[in-house]
């Protein structure tokens, strides 16, 4: 299975702070999360990777009990 994700810096920011994670669920199902940044705040780019990682190992967990 093909999951493909983009985000967009959008107009008023240099760095780009979302972040998608795709991972396969199980042999029919893929899981994607899309995390936005804090609207410039330091460290908003730690903040959206960390969101997305954690949800994902959370479910991927979850998936195997």
């Amino acid at each position: 299975m093909l999951c493909l994700g983009k985000t967009d810096i959008g107009m008023k920011r240099n760095v780009n702070q979302d972040c998608f994670k795709c991972t396969e669920f199980n042999s029919t199902t893929v899981l994607a999360v899309v995390c936005d940044g804090m609207g410039g705040a330091a460290g908003g780019e730690i903040a959206g990777n960390l969101a997305a990682q954690t949800f994902t190992d959370f479910v991927s967990t979850y998936k195997k009990s």
